[in-house]
C-alpha cells in the first residue's frame, strides 16, 4: 500500500510539472529575453528551445525511474510466485 502512494505521488508530481512547463508559458515570459519572444518568431524559437533543453534531463530521469520501479515490482512479484510454488512442493 505504501508503494502505491509513493508511485501516485510521483505520477501527480510529473503531471503537475508537465502542466507547468507546457501549459503555462506565461511563467517563461518573466525574463526580458523570453518576453521579447512574444513578438519575434526567432526569439520565440530560441526561448522554446531553452525550455526544451531544461526539461529534457527531467524527462529522461523520470523515464528511467519509472522503468526501474516497474522492473523491481515485477521481480518482486516473480519472487513471491516462486516462493509460493516452493512452499506448495
Amino acid at each position: 500500500m505504501n508503494r502505491f502512494f509513493t508511485t501516485r505521488f510521483f505520477a501527480i508530481a510529473l503531471v503537475m510539472f508537465t502542466w507547468l512547463l507546457f501549459l503555462q508559458p506565461s511563467v517563461a515570459t518573466a525574463c526580458p529575453t523570453c518576453k521579447s519572444a512574444l513578438h519575434d518568431s526567432a526569439a520565440f524559437a530560441f526561448a522554446f528551445s531553452i525550455l526544451f533543453m531544461m526539461a529534457m534531463p527531467f524527462i529522461i530521469l523520470s523515464f528511467w525511474v519509472v522503468t526501474i520501479v516497474r522492473l523491481r515490482a515485477k521481480a518482486a512479484e516473480i519472487a513471491l510466485e516462486i516462493a509460493a510454488k516452493s512452499q506448495q512442493n
